[in-house]
């Protein structure tokens, strides 16, 4: 006889709402609702997904075998000092954020209670369509064997690919994902904005840039840096990147051009394991000497 777990959500904003819509139709979890401070919030989510929206966090408890919380990671240990005051003996609690592990759960062993924390390698951006993303999202889990394997068994049988990290690796791990997602944003949006300083309006910026912006980072999740990388600090062109240093300077883009330049001396020791025959020798004094302006 299969052993149907029931969950709870306790948040119920665009994270727990996108995982209660996609997560809980294959496996042997059965969602049953949610649980917010907010009690609109709860009955939002908890339409969408056709579960119960519970009134106290202590009914909640007392109906379900896994608490899933998804509240901001600040919240997360007020969250946990709640339940500690509940009966939590034999659940399984797990958070979602992606820089805090599962040590957050103090005093889990006294109660007796198994912890994990598992996070989706993707963008969450609203509570009615981010979930179809999910299906194709890479999850990270940390945290205790049985919360682990329960929660890893149900991504599986979703398909989505995941990896065990250690708890005190989540801080690096979370870093990795806030490079490739809101600092590649970050380094995108300089990019429009030094061409609206070339009567280049916003959406003409944007149009221009998608396709060499896309065809750049596609190339490089399917080939890796080395085979991906051009321009003119691969090719070792000090005139180009005195050029774009000159007119940084001429734009009084200070923040800008630290920027280009540390991001510059990155790419030159990729560049120097790229071409090992080349000399960089020159270019990397020009960008050390410009960066001590």
């Amino acid at each position: 006889m299969i052993t149907i777990y029931k969950v709870g959500i306790i948040g119920a904003g665009k994270v727990g709402t996108s995982l209660g819509l996609y997560l809980f139709k294959k496996g042997n979890l059965e969602l049953s609702g949610y649980y917010s401070r907010n009690a609109e919030s709860s009955k939002y989510s908890a339409d969408l997904t056709k579960t119960l929206a519970y009134e106290s966090l202590k009914k909640m408890v007392d109906e379900n075998q896994i608490l899933i919380i998804t509240v901001p990671d600040d919240e997360i240990s007020r969250v946990w000092k709640q339940l500690l005051k509940l009966n939590i003996e034999d659940k399984v609690v797990c958070h979602c954020s992606g820089s805090l592990s599962s040590k957050i759960f103090f005093d889990s062993t006294i109660k007796k209670v198994n912890c994990c924390s598992f996070h989706p390698m993707l963008a969450i951006s609203n509570k009615e369509e981010s979930y179809k993303a999910l299906s194709s999202a890479f999850f990270t889990l940390e945290g205790d064997l049985k919360a682990v394997s329960i929660i890893q068994d149900e991504l599986k049988l979703n398909g989505n690919p995941t990896k065990l990290i250690y708890e005190d690796d989540k801080r690096k791990y979370h870093l990795a994902t806030v490079f490739i997602s809101n600092l590649v944003l970050a380094l995108s949006n300089i990019s429009v904005e030094l061409l609206t300083q070339y009567d280049f309006t916003e959406k003409e910026a944007l149009m221009a840039l998608s396709v060499l912006g896309e065809s750049n980072i596609n190339a490089f999740f399917q080939k890796g840096i080395l085979k991906t990388l051009t321009g003119p600090v691969e090719r070792n062109d000090l005139r180009t990147v005195k050029g774009h240093i000159d007119s940084i300077k001429d734009g009084n883009f200070e923040l800008e051009k630290e920027i280009y330049i540390n991001l510059s001396k990155y790419l030159v020791e990729i560049a120097k394991e790229k071409n090992p025959n080349r000399d960089y020798s020159g270019l990397k004094k020009l960008l050390e000497s410009e960066g001590t302006d």
